[in-house]
Formats: C-alpha cells, structure tokens, sequence
C-alpha cells in the first residue's frame, strides 16, 4: 500500500477504532454512523478531522526533525547551517531533490 491509499484508509481506520473502543469507555455510538461511509456528512467529518489532526502533527514533528537535525549538524561541523525546508521539500516531491 503506497502512501496515498493509506492517507485514505486513515478515516475509515479512526472510525473502526472510535466504534470499536466506544463500549470500553461506556459510550453506545449512534446506529446509523457505526459502518463508515466516506461519503456521508459523518465521513466528510471524520476525514476533516483526521486531516487536521494529522497535517498539524507532522508540520509538529517535521519542524522538530528539521531543528535536531540543525543541531547535530552544527555539533558535528561547528557552525551553524542553515536549513531551508520547505523548499527542499517542495524539490523532493517534485522528483528533484539532489541526488
């Protein structure tokens, strides 16, 4: 499964998460939402959400890598390096990214 395809399975795993951990926390979820349906008001939600939550965490830790990084780079080297992120990674994802 490439990266794309589990971007999209992240709703629907949330949701099959949500409904199978609800009765643990004594919670009886709504019997019209408990099959996930991408395309209903509630999987439109539940995508929204696991969008937010996941662009944020990873802007979180990418920021986080990119400053350690800098970090061991200017230990190693003594000096500071500076690092422009977003567009080395708008190379990467355009395929090029130096080799």
């Amino acid at each position: 499964m490439n990266i794309q395809d589990t971007l999209k399975e992240l709703p629907r795993k949330f949701h099959e998460a949500y409904e199978r951990l609800a009765p643990t926390f004594g919670y009886e979820t709504r019997e019209d939402t408990k099959e996930f349906d991408a395309d209903s008001p509630n999987g439109k939600l539940m995508g929204a959400v696991v969008n937010e939550v996941m662009t944020k965490a990873l802007e979180d830790t990418r920021e986080e890598a990119v400053r350690e990084f800098a970090k061991f780079l200017y230990k190693k080297y003594g000096k500071d390096i500076s690092i422009n992120w977003a567009h080395n990674e708008e190379q990467f994802l355009k395929g090029e990214d130096d080799k």
